[in-house]
């Protein structure tokens, strides 16, 4: 199954440590691991992620594929380390390792991606991952779908061509088979990017979806990333041609988005408005833990 392939959303450092090896006369073996697969130490990615850097370090943000690399190269290193190879040595044979099995592992689920047609691409919104994200991914991987869910930008990060470049890694599969559930602000990016590039989808499901501008007092950062998103009338009608089948998810008590907004979503996309009560904006915040009415919309 597919599970993530995940943007960075963090810094990394301008020094390309492939290249400049002073770093390693002092490293520690989970460093030398750590540029071998991230281009980074430990260190230098708290400096430059202070605020990611008080809950979490840089391997929590790695995809996978490149945990699994990581977990083969301490076996590999272990071994070097008996053989008497110095840092130096060590470190350019796992760089190589960890390119070769990154590269093996991402064009595995490349083409698996390619000749499945039960995919299903999740696209959250403004706050990143919302907890019926996991539920949607949980109970569609145990009815044979591949669910991709990407990290894509959040808050402050969210720019149009940030979340372009996520879609990007997966444009082979933007076909008549894919389904798509979005939330929030991934709609509108959703929307402006087949747009963009004329894909055709099968079926897409919008959780709080809008396409005009609405304004939330005290979220500033939010109003703004709002603002750059707002469809334009050959956005709307392409959306209308080029996905087969559209549903649109939305609450009577949504506190983000405003009611007629989230109605007039519908029409301007010609989805099928399905009203449920009491869920909220089912973001990250909202609490939301299941909703069985989309996996039935995927089944039907």
């Amino acid at each position: 199954m597919i599970h993530t392939d995940a943007i960075k959303n963090y810094i990394l450092p301008d020094n390309d440590y492939y290249k400049n090896k002073e770093w390693l006369k002092y490293a520690e073996e989970a460093d030398i691991l750590n540029v071998a697969i991230f281009n980074t130490t430990a260190k230098k990615w708290r400096e430059l992620n202070p605020d990611l850097a008080k809950t979490s370090n840089v391997r929590d943000y790695a995809t996978i594929n490149e945990l699994t690399v990581l977990s083969n190269l301490e076996s590999h290193n272990a071994e070097l380390i008996k053989e008497g190879k110095s840092k130096e040595e060590r470190f350019e044979i796992l760089k190589s390792i960890a390119r070769y099995q990154l590269d093996v592992l991402n064009n595995s689920e490349k083409i698996e991606l390619l000749e499945s047609k039960n995919n299903v691409l999740l696209i959250h919104g403004f706050n990143g991952i919302p907890k019926i994200f996991n539920y949607f991914k949980e109970e569609l991987e145990n009815k044979g779908y591949n669910v991709i869910l990407p990290n894509f930008p959040v808050r402050e990060e969210i720019e149009i061509e940030r979340y372009f470049e996520v879609f990007d890694k997966y444009k082979e599969i933007f076909n008549d088979n894919l389904i798509v559930i979005a939330h929030s602000i991934g709609n509108p990016m959703f929307i402006k990017y087949i747009s963009k590039n004329n894909y055709k989808i099968g079926k897409y499901i919008s959780l709080a979806g809008f396409s005009e501008a609405y304004y939330n007092e005290g979220k500033d950062d939010l109003n703004e990333k709002v603002k750059s998103t707002v469809l334009t009338s050959k956005e709307k009608e392409d959306a209308i041609r080029q996905i087969n089948e559209k549903y649109s998810i939305y609450s009577d008590d949504d506190h983000i988005v405003p009611f007629n907004l989230l109605e007039k979503y519908c029409k301007d996309i010609q989805s099928k408005p399905i009203l449920i009560k009491s869920i909220g904006h089912m973001g990250k915040k909202s609490g939301l833990e299941t909703l069985p009415e989309v996996i039935e919309l995927i089944d039907d």
